[in-house]
């Protein structure tokens, strides 16, 4: 899922259609600067949003990695989150 700018629309699609056991790389840009400049918070507003989609659809998942892959503006980040679909 290389659209980071995006990717938020299409998660609950990507869960929906990966197999079990199946591999979500979901990409993400985030403001630094609006996380009070806490690079450990960098990812925990997507891995909420990812938790909840796949809650809502009842989908098991893992986070096996968090990347950050490059810092894309001033403050901000390109993110990368390793997902494991479990059922």
């Amino acid at each position: 899922m290389n659209l980071p700018y995006h990717s938020n629309t299409f998660i609950e699609s990507a869960l929906i259609s990966c197999k079990k056991d199946g591999l979500i790389h979901y990409y993400s840009i985030v403001n630094y600067y609006k996380l009070n400049h806490k690079k450990n918070d960098l990812f925990i507003n997507s891995i909420l949003f990812i938790k909840s989609k796949a809650k809502k659809i009842s989908r098991k998942i893992l986070i096996e990695n968090k990347y950050i892959i490059r810092s894309c503006a001033p403050y901000e980040y390109n993110i990368r989150i390793d997902i494991r679909v479990l059922n």
